[in-house]
């Protein structure tokens, strides 16, 4: 077992970002939310199911109490201030993170629709509520990545853990966290070379030809303002606080049935293992690939505790 001591780490070019691990000893507190979308031609199935899956595992297996976990579904069991509109969401989320402090552990698990909206800079990931139809503006209905990363993670304190699942479509970037992991531990870096390239062979002259030259000039440039514009958006997206996210894509099963893979398991999963455990349970299903996402840099050999 290799368990993480929470003391102030330094990283960046000139080692001025800090963080802070958790060691998941403080108060414990979840949100978890299912949605089915139950009589509407958007309609999913399981979605409530995994809400429950991922409550029972949390009591069983993390040491939470149920009166610190609250559950969003739209079932007729549950009242109207649990249903999961946009704004018991909100109300929800704020509960998660008010009085959060060091080694906290917060735990937050979405299961629903994701989509993703063009902006500016290329696409904001989103989330459906419930009643995202019934708001007066289509485009008010949804709930943006950026949105979930100022609510979720903004807020948050150095060595508070905060563990978030989505289990939807497009959630691969859901809370804006700067650093993304693959298979092997190793940070996944943007693709840059493949975006550049893609727009050098899109730009062309109005008679079908490339234009060579400017096209070099182009693709250069667009290779150098990637990069920089990546290593600027760490910067903006870092948090000095713990958080850490897992992504799968929404079908009939999803990262809900492998995190609780096996409660009777003896030994912790590291991240590593955890994340690969996702995958290998998920492998050829799905175009989407799980993956993890991190508010700083990690150690992908820790034991997972939430």
């Amino acid at each position: 077992m290799k368990r993480v001591k929470s003391q102030q780490r330094t990283f960046g070019p000139h080692n001025n970002l800090k963080y802070q691990y958790s060691e998941c000893t403080g108060n414990k507190k979840a949100l978890c939310i299912g949605i089915n979308y139950v009589g509407t031609s958007n309609e999913l199935g399981g979605c409530q199911n995994d809400a429950d899956r991922i409550r029972e595992f949390l009591i069983k297996r993390c040491g939470y109490k149920s009166e610190n976990i609250m559950l969003l579904k739209d079932s007729k069991d549950l009242d109207e201030s649990r249903q999961p509109t946009k704004k018991n969401m909100f109300k929800a989320m704020r509960w998660l993170v008010k009085g959060a402090k060091l080694n906290d552990a917060l735990f937050f698990h979405y299961s629903g629709h994701g989509g993703r909206t063009k902006d500016l800079s290329g696409y904001d990931e989103t989330v459906f509520p419930v009643d995202f139809q019934k708001l007066t503006y289509v485009h008010t209905g949804h709930i943006l990545d950026d949105t979930l990363h100022d609510e979720l993670v903004r807020p948050l304190p150095a060595g508070c853990r905060l563990t978030a699942i989505f289990d939807s479509c497009h959630s691969g970037t859901a809370l804006d966290l700067p650093f993304i992991y693959d298979s092997n531990g190793d940070i996944k870096e943007p693709d840059v070379l493949k975006e550049a390239s893609g727009e050098l062979f899109s730009h062309r002259l109005p008679n079908g030809m490339i234009a060579p030259l400017h096209d070099a000039y182009y693709f250069s440039k667009r290779l150098v303002t990637g990069k920089a514009q990546d290593r600027k958006q760490k910067k903006i997206n870092f948090s000095p606080a713990d958080v850490i996210m897992f992504s799968a894509s929404k079908d009939t099963q999803t990262a809900a049935d492998a995190v609780s893979i096996d409660q009777n398991r003896d030994k912790d999963f590291s991240f590593i293992e955890l994340l690969n455990a996702i995958r290998s349970k998920m492998e050829g299903k799905y175009t989407q690939r799980p993956q993890l996402s991190s508010s700083h840099e990690i150690d992908m050999d820790l034991d997972f505790v939430c």
